[in-house]
């Protein structure tokens, strides 16, 4: 008899750990989930928002994108990797700097009155606004590329 109640006690013993190992488990997967969810939210958001006021140097920046940026970039500290969000600093400043040249050699472009049509073929023809334009779209497509890597990385 004193046998089958050790038995049984290791057997309930074991069944209450097995059960309590699979119960950590399950939560340290849940909260993995989370965590990649809510980075993967980070991640499109800083490549929603790449735009020229998101730069740190963006001094240009108005305040409402002073306060996104802000806001973007406490989240980002939380949940991006450090090169995400260098990528990210890269894309706005490559923004910030294509936007710069334009509004100081071509300040009519904003002007709502001004041959549209002219003032882009000017710009097609200029090579250094081809050049930034391409470090823009370089950038952008760097930070994309990152962004797939990390969460898919994540993900499996």
């Amino acid at each position: 008899m004193g046998t089958a109640i050790v038995t049984g006690l290791f057997t309930l013993i074991a069944a209450l750990s097995v059960q309590w190992l699979q119960s950590r488990r399950q939560r340290a997967k849940e909260h993995e989930a989370r965590l990649w969810e809510r980075q993967a939210k980070t991640y499109v958001t800083l490549i929603q928002y790449q735009g020229g006021g998101m730069a740190d140097e963006a001094n240009s920046a108005t305040s409402q994108e002073l306060a996104v940026r802000d806001e973007i970039s406490a989240e980002a500290a939380a949940y991006a990797s450090r090169e995400v969000l260098d990528l990210w600093q890269k894309s706005a400043r490559a923004s910030w700097e294509l936007s710069e040249y334009v509004m100081d050699n071509w300040p009519e472009f904003s002007d709502e009155n001004s041959d549209e049509q002219a003032v882009r073929r000017a710009m097609e023809g200029d090579t250094r606004f081809s050049s930034l334009r391409s470090a823009r779209e370089d950038a952008r497509r760097r930070l994309s590329q990152r962004v797939r890597e990390e969460l898919g990385s994540m993900g499996s």
